[in-house]
């Protein structure tokens, strides 16, 4: 694993890892139910060891929201976790049809390769993981903004097309 970040949005912890260039091996076995069980079960064990962290919270099962890597194609830049694109500043619509296609069951990487297919078209892209969400913008992305929706997790992200 080429990171880990931990976020706290709210009273959870999420752990997500960015795997770059890892072998197909290791996304299989990480991908695995049985894995994820395993994985569970090792940090209840450590929570419930520790009596400083013993009865302070509530696991729930891990999950994985994309098996592939999360590398992209083209040239673009993150604006950051829980970020959307918008078209302005007073831009306030949730998937304006005008200006956005938006597609569900991609993954980041299938997004920003649909966004590299509409070449110059295409002006970047939002990734909603939690929905598998694929928003392609076809206007200019000129202001982006932190998300006001509640999420659990690290959800949301946009990405502006960068100059070549």
């Amino acid at each position: 694993p080429e990171g880990l970040m931990m976020s706290d949005p709210g009273n959870d912890l999420e752990a997500v890892l960015d795997l770059t260039d890892a072998p197909s091996s290791v996304i299989a076995k990480l991908s695995d139910p049985e894995t994820m069980k395993q994985i569970d079960l090792e940090v209840a064990t450590a929570i419930q060891k520790n009596p400083i962290t013993d009865g302070t919270c509530d696991l729930h099962p891990a999950e994985i929201s994309e098996t592939t890597t999360a590398t992209i194609e083209g040239n673009y830049a993150s604006q950051g976790w829980n970020t959307v694109c918008r078209r302005d500043e007073d831009d306030t619509t949730m998937g304006d049809h005008n200006r956005v296609k938006v597609t569900y069951d991609k993954t980041l990487r299938a997004c920003s390769l649909m966004c590299e297919e509409q070449g110059n078209s295409c002006y970047g892209f939002e990734y909603r993981a939690h929905e598998n969400r694929c928003e392609i913008w076809t206007h200019p992305i000129c202001h982006t903004e932190q998300t006001q929706i509640e999420s659990t997790f690290v959800d949301f992200r946009c990405f502006k097309k960068c100059k070549a």
